[in-house]
């Protein structure tokens, strides 16, 4: 069967309409029910204007390669789509419970267009389209393959026969950049023998201090100083900041041992909110840092040589304005003998790739983050493919014993491999205790139930003998179990939102009357927003700036301790809604007087961009207060700075802000709270996921409360996994 002959289900050849045009009137239904975005049919309808002659399985992969993208996947798996149309297995479109008849309609008609074609039929066209560079080959080559390809082909055809990847060709080179960079990184440096940081190493991890049978911090550090690239990850409070200061305090003795020139380290963080956090835990973790045993003359002046500063990767790296491009890149690199990144499972492939193009051939990255949390918004999940073998360790013999004579103590007979282990596995560490936590509690064991998708082993333990739907309602009894129990930090609440779920933004007004938030819901919130909404009632506007800077540092730290996280945005379940109906019960209950007015004493708003010239950073949280200057009262916002002090703002040059009595769980990553509330809509849909439902869980420090409608929902947000397609294959 010949390309040119292909037609969909129920479509001829003849006609005075094409088959290219008739599926651009297919997509334009397909864009309206929204199966794909407006963008990808318009993407394609571009194509077609230039290039008339397009086939329609051209279009179609134009179409599934741009929706691909818009949820975060780097590339168009072919195969996992076209097994989709045949209902084999989860493919680029996710049909779930919940959807209106038109997008049913529309996700069977897609459907139909998929399982007209093999996957023979997409190569053969592919490889033969002026649209397409073909990079083909049986496995990824980073060291080898091209970072230009000759001609202009908009797209490019990688992976292999039997899983061909189609990519948009600025993906595909991100792609190899971060992928021949941190290959080259790998390579052992063979001026670190183990004798001369034996001693460094033993200084910084006493023995009396080291975790048993297997200190993993300390083995982190060992493993880093292998190669001038490291993944260190673990879940919250397993201590990846403490482990970071100590490694790089072993690099800055390494050095004064060695009599050299202490090392330009830099730390970065993907937005200001993880800046800023970061900067809370390595001033904590300095002053914590022991190096009273460290074989130095003045141990204490090694502190002095320890970073302090973080910022966010696109100061770091100089952003432009109204720019994809940065000051620093690959002719302009930065001035680092060491880079460090914390919260690195929100960067994604593109500021990934803009990242390593911008190191000095011998300088060192370290990434830090939590492998199982939520990936970046936008396309790629970096570190989640780099930590692929962290969970079995798959150490070489050789590394282990390495591991062995550093920390003294052997490493775990399970996470030691063959010889032929993936070279990925040897600089990666993954950190297993959690000091946030008690190993057990009851929001340790709800994280691990969830995160294992409700399973007590992992899905690489157990293979392919796993059902996730299954497994995930066997967990809501768990789960359950884990909530009654006395004095549990874990709490549920079921909360009706049947009816709200098929309201949208413009009906959400009169949804409140229908929809309304129940007893216990309001207790909730009210008993959460009150502590800090009290204070801001208590605060005095004439007091001095002294007492005053005090007692707003208080209200901050007051409004930290519970906070409301949503699933999604939009529609009354979602944290948009959510935040006007909660403003008005507070109102109800005096606890807040907006008084029709946007800005009023106690609203909490959250930065949603980075504002340089007033020092606040996305994700920043403020709290609007009102004080007196000279004889009237004014309104003003308090920021934290991050010193111990506070940042006052003028509402009106606040432009990128957004009311956060609730906020998204991708808005609180870099963030703890004493109380996490987290809701959960009442249908499923493509970002609700056992990764999001995590995140939430570890926000919560001390008490973490369950919103949701229905078991079903909940047991669906368990089986579903964030699954982004990528050619990493490192090995």
């Amino acid at each position: 069967m010949t390309t040119q002959s292909m037609t969909a289900p129920n479509m001829t050849a003849q006609g005075e309409t094409s088959n290219g045009a008739r599926l651009l009137q297919q997509a334009q239904a397909w864009s309206q029910a929204g199966i794909i975005r407006k963008l990808d049919w318009m993407l394609a309808q571009f194509f077609y204007r230039q290039l008339p002659e397009l086939t329609e399985l051209e279009l179609l992969a134009i179409l599934l390669c741009s929706e691909a993208n818009g949820r975060g996947h780097v590339c168009l798996d072919i195969a996992a789509t076209l097994a989709q149309g045949t209902n084999q297995a989860q493919g680029s479109i996710q049909a779930l419970p919940g959807r209106s008849e038109l997008w049913q309609q529309a996700d069977a008609g897609l459907k139909q267009y998929l399982s007209a074609y093999r996957l023979q039929d997409w190569l053969q066209l592919l490889q033969g389209s002026s649209l397409v560079s073909c990079q083909l080959h049986d496995q990824q080559a980073f060291a080898n393959a091209p970072l230009v390809l000759a001609g202009n082909a908009p797209f490019v055809l990688a992976g292999s026969a039997h899983q061909p990847l189609l990519y948009m060709r600025r993906y595909w080179q991100y792609e190899q950049l971060i992928g021949r960079e941190i290959t080259r990184r790998m390579q052992a440096v063979p001026e670190l023998a183990v004798a001369s940081v034996g001693a460094l190493l033993q200084g910084l991890f006493p023995q009396h201090k080291r975790a048993m049978p297997f200190d993993w911090q300390m083995a982190a550090c060992a493993l880093a100083l292998r190669s001038r690239f490291a993944i260190i990850t673990g879940g919250p409070g397993t201590g990846k900041t403490t482990t970071v200061i100590k490694l790089l305090a072993l690099l800055q003795g390494i050095q004064l041992t060695g009599q050299q020139k202490p090392l330009q380290i830099l730390l970065a963080a993907p937005t200001g909110k993880a800046a800023a956090r970061l900067n809370e835990s390595i001033a904590q973790s300095l002053q914590q840092l022991d190096v009273s045993a460290l074989p130095l003359p003045e141990p204490e002046q090694l502190k002095a040589l320890l970073p302090t500063q973080v910022q966010t990767v696109h100061r770091l790296l100089g952003a432009r304005p109204d720019s994809r491009h940065f000051k620093h890149q690959r002719q302009n690199p930065l001035a680092a003998d060491v880079v460090v990144v914390d919260e690195a499972s929100m960067v994604d492939v593109e500021l990934m790739a803009a990242l390593v193009q911008a190191l000095p051939a011998n300088c060192r990255l370290y990434l830090l983050g939590d492998k199982d949390q939520l990936a970046s918004v936008e396309a790629g999940s970096v570190l989640g493919d780099l930590c692929r073998f962290a969970e079995a360790g798959n150490y070489r013999p050789g590394i282990a014993a390495y591991l062995q004579d550093l920390c003294a103590a052997r490493v775990p007979e399970q996470f030691v491999a063959t010889e032929d282990a993936p070279a990925l596995a040897q600089v990666t560490a993954m950190l297993r205790y959690s000091y946030r936590f008690k190993e057990g509690g009851a929001i340790h064991q709800l994280a691990s139930l969830v995160n294992r998708g409700g399973t007590a082993v992992t899905e690489a333990e157990a293979g392919a003998t796993m059902d996730p739907s299954e497994n995930a309602r066997s967990a809501i009894a768990v789960i359950k179990t884990i909530a009654a129990e006395p004095d549990s930090p874990v709490h549920l609440l079921q909360q009706s939102m049947s009816a709200a779920g098929q309201t949208t933004a413009r009906t959400m007004t009169s949804a409140f009357a229908a929809t309304p938030f129940g007893d216990a819901l309001k207790a909730l919130l009210l008993s959460g927003y009150k502590p800090y909404l009290t204070a801001v009632a208590e605060f005095d506007p004439a007091a001095k700036p002294v007492q005053r800077n005090q007692a707003a540092l208080q209200i901050l730290a007051l409004q930290r301790d519970f906070q409301l996280l949503g699933a999604v945005r939009e529609g009354d379940w979602g944290v948009q809604g959510l935040n006007a109906r909660i403003e008005q019960l507070l109102a109800r209950h005096d606890l807040i007087k907006p008084q029709g007015q946007a800005w009023y004493p106690g609203r909490p708003v959250l930065m949603t961009r980075n504002d340089y010239h007033l020092q606040l950073m996305n994700g920043d949280i403020g709290v609007c207060l009102a004080m007196q200057e000279q004889d009237s009262m004014v309104l003003r916002v308090a920021f934290s700075d991050g010193e111990g002090g506070i940042r006052w703002v003028l509402p009106s040059r606040l432009h990128g802000v957004e009311t956060v009595y609730a906020m998204t769980v991708h808005k609180s990553q870099g963030s703890e709270f004493m109380h996490t509330a987290l809701l959960l809509p009442a249908n499923s849909s493509p970002v609700l996921t056992r990764e999001l439902l995590y995140t939430g869980i570890t926000r919560a420090k001390t008490r973490f409360t369950l919103i949701y409608d229905n078991d079903a929902v909940l047991a669906s947000t368990i089986a579903q996994r964030v699954q982004r397609a990528s050619g990493f294959a490192l090995v």
